[in-house]
C-alpha cells in the first residue's frame, strides 16, 4: 500500500500527544501549563513540516496499489 509512511507518522504524533497531555493532566510531567502549551505547538510545527516534505515525496494516493 502507498502512502503509509505518512500515516505512521501521523498515527505516531496522535499517540505522543494524547500520551503527553494524559501525563501532563495526571501529574506526572514535571512541567508547567505554559511549558506544556510551547510544546504543543512546536509538535505541530514539525508535524506541519513532516507532513509537507511527506507529501512531497509522495507521487500516489494513500491507500492505492502499485
Amino acid at each position: 500500500m502507498k502512502g503509509y509512511r505518512t500515516i505512521v507518522v501521523n498515527v505516531v504524533s496522535i499517540v505522543v500527544m494524547v500520551a503527553a497531555a494524559a501525563m501532563q493532566y495526571a501529574d506526572q510531567l514535571p512541567i508547567t501549563s505554559e511549558q506544556a502549551g510551547v510544546l504543543g505547538m512546536a509538535a505541530s510545527i514539525v508535524m506541519g513540516v513532516a507532513n509537507l516534505y511527506l507529501r512531497s515525496v509522495t507521487t500516489t494516493p494513500v491507500g492505492r496499489k502499485e
